[in-house]
């Protein structure tokens, strides 16, 4: 009895790995036999376009997680709860590293917190990356002037 259940299970292992080895001979490569070239552009109107801000700034991502990152870091620090603006502003940096107004906002929460130095020091490296940005550059100027007052009254 013990020996036929063993030739049984033999049987049952070979007819399978025998099934497995026929469908494999079975299976053949998809080719495309059709060697039209299909065009698949978009003609859009010119004043359908958008133009995104500061073409000429390889450095600035625009996107909707970044915005979104910025918005809500913006509501977070309006209601004072510093340090969670901050891991908003971080999580941005994490998609896009080289993003002037990531960096500023970062240097305008650290100011808010009392952090001069840094907030200096951060307003400093959004400078250099929005080169070019006349708004972004002023508003910079602005957080390293009250960062310097604030550490001369210190």
């Amino acid at each position: 009895m013990n020996k036929r259940v063993n030739l049984t299970l033999n049987n049952q292992r070979f007819f399978a790995l025998l099934l497995l080895l026929s469908l494999a001979g079975c299976v053949s490569t998809a080719r495309n036999t059709d060697d039209r070239i299909i065009d698949t552009r978009i003609t859009v109107p010119e004043q359908e376009i958008q133009t995104l801000p500061k073409p000429d700034n390889p450095a600035f991502v625009n996107n909707a997680a970044i915005n979104h990152l910025l918005a809500k870091a913006t509501k977070l620090s309006e209601q004072l709860r510093y340090d969670s603006a901050i891991q908003e502003l971080e999580r941005g940096l994490s998609i896009a590293p080289n993003n002037p107004f990531l960096w500023q906002k970062i240097a305008e929460v650290r100011l808010q917190q009392g952090r001069y130095a840094q907030a200096e020091q951060l307003a400093n490296k959004s400078n250099a990356l929005g080169r070019g940005d006349s708004e972004l550059l002023e508003k910079n100027g602005q957080i390293i002037e009250a960062a310097k007052k604030a550490r001369e009254l210190q």
